[in-house]
């Protein structure tokens, strides 16, 4: 009873106000969950190709990383070629804050926070 609840009620009112696709993750979780190996292989390669592009082209820090390295997120075409990718360390991460925002970002940084540490 309480799932049919959730699914009809809860997490349309949340998807609302948050405006995020609950309803719709949780479909492609329900799906993917009895992917192969194979299937799961694919899946996390064409989703790490979106984020590629997308950092690529809206995130100042891996734009001009790529770009030093002459780099294109089209040159990445397996996992191997994902090694070429530079590694974000925290030293990276404190002294080049602004240009690793998404230029599309339009809150206030000193509002988010991670629940890790």
């Amino acid at each position: 009873m309480f799932p049919i609840i959730q699914r009809k009620f809860i997490f349309p009112i949340i998807e609302f106000i948050r405006r995020e696709p609950i309803s719709r993750c949780l479909a492609e979780l329900n799906k993917s969950q009895w992917y192969s190996y194979e299937q799961l292989r694919e899946l996390q390669w064409l989703k790490l190709k979106i984020l590629l592009n997308h950092c690529y082209s809206n995130i100042p820090f891996y734009k001009k990383s790529f770009d030093e390295l002459r780099l294109k997120p089209g040159d990445i075409k397996n996992f191997d070629d994902f090694r070429n990718v530079p590694i974000l360390t925290k030293d990276i991460i404190r002294s080049n804050q602004d240009e690793l925002l998404d230029k599309n970002f339009k809150g206030n940084i000193e509002q988010c926070h991670s629940g890790g540490t």
